[in-house]
């Protein structure tokens, strides 16, 4: 009866990654996904079959593991106040459970993450500040001898300069977003970096308009 359970849940995963990732109706790991989905009505496999089916369809997507990736907190980090305000509201909007830091400054984000201890699971790191810029801040970040270097961190500009980009990716970013200019593109960002960012992460660069 566990087994049974747990092959749902699988099928039920598999199912909501495909429809995810837009992947082709006929391909054949869908045709497949709906045989393996149908075998409770018609009992058609041996649970030992039904495994290796589900473990091919796994593989092909490249999922090793049924638990998606959970992002609990995202840190802004830009010292334009409508930038952020924005931002808080398409988050709240989107995903409400998710837990949003606004930080106005590189100083700010240094006392965060080194003195209060407070690391998020992804950085939006905006390019342009006074003092202590979002390069500042990603070399320092990667330079650290703890756990912090390996923070998930977006470099956030409204510039498109290849320069630009190309030292955020020297410097360890993990991607590089040109800030959305209207609000559906900021949700679509947000969204797509949520849902998929082992996929994404392949990508690098987001040059959303």
């Amino acid at each position: 009866m566990r087994l049974r359970q747990q092959q749902t849940n699988a099928g039920l995963f598999l199912y909501k990654r495909i429809s995810e990732r837009k992947i082709r109706q006929h391909s054949w790991q869908v045709k497949l996904l709906m045989i393996l989905l149908m075998k409770h009505i018609f009992n058609l496999f041996p649970p030992l079959i039904e495994f290796v089916m589900y473990a091919a369809v796994f593989k092909f997507l490249k999922i090793e593991t049924m638990k998606e990736e959970v992002i609990r907190s995202i840190c802004l980090v830009d010292d334009d106040d409508d930038d952020r305000m924005i931002f808080a509201e398409v988050l709240s909007e989107i995903y409400p459970s998710i837990d949003l830091q606004l930080v106005e400054s590189g100083a700010d984000l240094s006392q965060k993450l080194y003195v209060e201890n407070n690391s998020p699971d992804i950085i939006f790191l905006n390019v342009n500040m006074p003092m202590k810029n979002g390069f500042d801040c990603l070399k320092e970040i990667r330079e650290r001898p703890d756990n912090l270097k390996f923070l998930k961190i977006i470099m956030f500009s409204t510039s498109k300069n290849p320069d630009t980009i190309q030292l955020s990716m020297q410097l360890g970013a993990d991607f590089y977003a040109v800030k959305p200019v209207s609000v559906n593109d900021l949700k679509n960002l947000i969204t797509k970096i949520i849902m998929d960012w082992e996929v994404l992460r392949h990508n690098k660069v987001f040059l959303l308009n």
